[in-house]
């Protein structure tokens, strides 16, 4: 429901009764991370990984966190177990694809989002990270359908609809490219990047 705040609190009373469940830890990490509470987060993917090695999203979650803290050798490290363990993850790939355009390796960026976007279609992140990544790679009009296709999923996208903007933006579609980021604007009054 969007409550991160009361979600880490309950989660953290679950700890308290029982901090042998990895998932506890795991949901725990996530919701510090999202709070940007990221050292916490990191703790606590540790001990989640710690208690379960197999658990796939606890090696994401931790890899995600690690991202967070500008990681991204420890953050790769962690999104590669979690692939290990399953290939086809859909989270991994597309933080694989994330660490990769950090670190400016666009090419290799797209193919982890393509992969991410097979796996599981329904998972618009990886389109809407292609899409960026693709108007970085000076290939706007590829991202404009991708995007497109994001949004055609769920209109109310706001990512999505400003990284559109974007993709307008470096074709000089300037009317697009504005009505894009007024859109954004509507779905998400705090979005810096379109304002």
């Amino acid at each position: 429901a969007g409550n991160n705040e009361l979600a880490a609190e309950l989660v953290g009373e679950a700890i308290k009764n029982n901090g042998k469940v990895a998932l506890f830890h795991a949901n725990r990490g996530e919701m510090c991370r999202l709070l940007e509470r990221l050292d916490e987060a990191v703790d606590h993917g540790k001990k989640a990984v710690a208690l379960d090695p197999k658990m796939v999203s606890a090696h994401g979650n931790l890899g995600i966190a690690y991202y967070d803290r500008d990681e991204f050798e420890k953050a790769e490290k962690c999104q590669q177990a979690a692939l290990k363990l399953n290939p086809d993850f859909p989270p991994a790939l597309n933080n694989m694809g994330s660490i990769l355009r950090a670190r400016k390796d666009y090419e290799g960026a797209i193919g982890y989002y393509r992969r991410a976007a097979r796996a599981n279609p329904d998972y618009l992140e990886p389109l809407n990270n292609l899409g960026a990544t693709l108007t970085q790679s000076d290939k706007p009009e590829e991202a404009i359908a991708v995007l497109n296709q994001a949004l055609t999923a769920n209109p109310r996208y706001a990512e999505a609809r400003c990284n559109l903007g974007f993709a307008f933006l470096s074709l000089e579609k300037y009317p697009q490219c504005f009505s894009c980021f007024e859109t954004a604007l509507r779905l998400r009054a705090d979005y810096p990047e379109a304002w």
